[in-house]
């Protein structure tokens, strides 16, 4: 198991355990389901940075269904939990490769497109804070540290080729195409949860976060079998995650609602790395091949509707 992910589920039992003893802790849980709209691309320089741009990937156009489930818990003496989760199912998108001679993505000698809707995504968070109250308890302001792991598991499938300079008569569809990129970004983060009770039966609620991330990227080029266990990106990078939604009481404890959902993240200039063999004087010599990462980029979008209940 990931170690992120075990340290957050231990911390997590550990503090319901703890809470738990507490008089009336107050505990709501959610499920959730719907659509995410998913865009992403990095690029990388060529040798001693010539040219600026060698190769781009954008992934594109990502539609995704999505399901989760959230939990919070605020204990009486105003400890507030927030637990999330989800998973993704990729189920349909686009995926670009371009290859450029010339610097700011001048002189393009190669161009591929590809089907990109076989892929998955996973988020994880936990955070805690402090629970203020305002205006009589009609408004709620939560401010909250945590953690945090994103990851997108992206594919790329029957490849269609759109130019090709070296052999301009070997364009069109071409078959074995089965790559994959996968992404991770991992690190602390903070925020702010915001509730505002309408009445006793609406409620509007709202999160921004602010994240610091590591982001470690391995691609697996399936046509290039000189790449030997593909290749590695890695950099540090920030994120924005922010969503507003209403939740409606429709009896007793349970309620429904709607969120609307973003994040937005962006790597820093790193590094990208890869074993090349090639052949020598009859025998296969390996390579240590180091280039410049110019940048990774992920936005996303999502519309969920949920169903809760209050304990």
């Amino acid at each position: 198991m990931n170690k992120l992910i075990f340290n957050l589920a231990i911390c997590l039992a550990s503090f319901c355990s703890a809470a738990a003893q507490a008089e009336c802790p107050l505990f709501t849980t959610k499920i959730e389901t719907g659509y995410r709209h998913d865009g992403f691309k990095w690029n990388i320089a060529g040798s001693n940075r010539e040219p600026n741009v060698l190769s781009e990937m954008h992934w594109k156009n990502l539609k995704i269904w999505q399901i989760a489930a959230r939990a919070t818990m605020l204990t009486e003496h105003s400890i507030y939990v927030r637990g999330y989760a989800d998973y993704g199912r990729i189920l349909d998108g686009r995926a670009r490769d371009s290859d450029y001679a010339g610097n700011g993505r001048t002189y393009e000698f190669s161009r591929s497109y590809s089907d990109a809707g076989h892929g998955e995504v996973f988020d994880l968070s936990l955070g805690a804070g402090y629970q203020f109250s305002f205006c009589d308890g009609r408004l709620l302001v939560s401010p909250l540290a945590g953690l945090s792991q994103e990851e997108q598991h992206l594919t790329m499938r029957h490849g269609f080729q759109s130019l090709n300079s070296f052999n301009p008569t070997a364009t069109g569809p071409f078959h074995g195409l089965k790559s994959s990129y996968k992404a991770r970004w991992r690190g602390p983060w903070i925020g702010t949860d915001v509730v505002y009770h309408v009445d006793y039966d609406l409620s509007f609620l709202g999160t921004l976060e602010y994240h610091w991330a590591r982001y470690r990227g391995h691609g697996h080029w399936n046509l290039r079998p000189d790449l030997i266990h593909g290749f590695t990106q890695k950099t540090k990078g920030y994120g924005v995650v922010g969503s507003v939604g209403a939740v409606y009481n429709v009896c007793q404890d349970w309620t429904v609602g709607l969120t609307l959902a973003f994040q937005t993240w962006k790597g820093r200039p790193g590094k990208s790395r890869a074993k090349i063999a090639l052949p020598e004087d009859g025998k296969i010599v390996i390579y240590q091949s180091q280039q410049r990462l110019n940048r990774v980029r992920w936005n996303s979008f999502n519309v969920m509707a949920s169903v809760g209940y209050q304990f």
